[in-house]
């Protein structure tokens, strides 16, 4: 019986064949690569007639742990290094097509963004607007500019009389005469 542990199952059985004995797969989960022979029934160096059945134990691909998906990711990242991602970014289609579609975008957004007002546009906008104090303030200024009109027309009236010695009415006594 040759040792098939660490090949990969294909090959294994493969083997097998050549030597006219029969594979069986068991999957199992254990550390290792998945896909390859962890052990066999019978062990490597027992006599085995033709047609015996050999059971190839073969790794199974096991879920990761959150951590470990973690720790993949940074031995990864580890790997890809900025020399070698420029090299992906030129090389891989997919990658390639992900970078178009992020530009596509990016630029879909700019000609959105370039009809809108900015921050300092409005900003700018809403310090040239009345608040609603100076609007109070100016009609109030208003409303008391008739009487103040007034008030200046009757003085300027009583100081043309005095000025001419004539008899002018006193302030506030409105043209009546003593």
């Amino acid at each position: 019986m040759p040792d098939l542990t660490g090949l990969e199952q294909a090959e294994a059985e493969q083997r097998l064949r050549e030597r006219r004995l029969t594979p069986r797969v068991r999957w199992m989960t254990a550390d290792g690569a998945p896909g390859t022979v962890r052990r066999q029934t019978p062990d490597a160096g027992e006599v085995a007639a033709a047609g015996t059945q050999v059971t190839l134990y073969i790794i199974k691909a096991r879920e990761l742990s959150d951590l470990e998906k973690i720790r993949k990711v940074l031995n990864d990242a580890k790997i890809l290094t900025a020399e070698n991602f420029g090299q992906v970014l030129r090389d891989d289609r997919d990658v390639q097509q992900f970078v178009s579609a992020v530009r596509d975008t990016h630029a879909e957004l700019l000609r959105k963004i370039d009809g809108l007002a900015t921050k300092q546009d409005v900003q700018g906008a809403l310090q040239n607007l009345a608040t609603r104090t100076d609007v109070q303030s100016a009609t109030g200024a208003l409303e008391q500019e008739e009487p103040a009109r007034k008030r200046f027309e009757e003085l300027k009236r009583l100081i043309q009389a005095n000025s001419s010695g004539g008899d002018a009415p006193t302030p506030g006594t409105k043209g009546k005469s003593s």
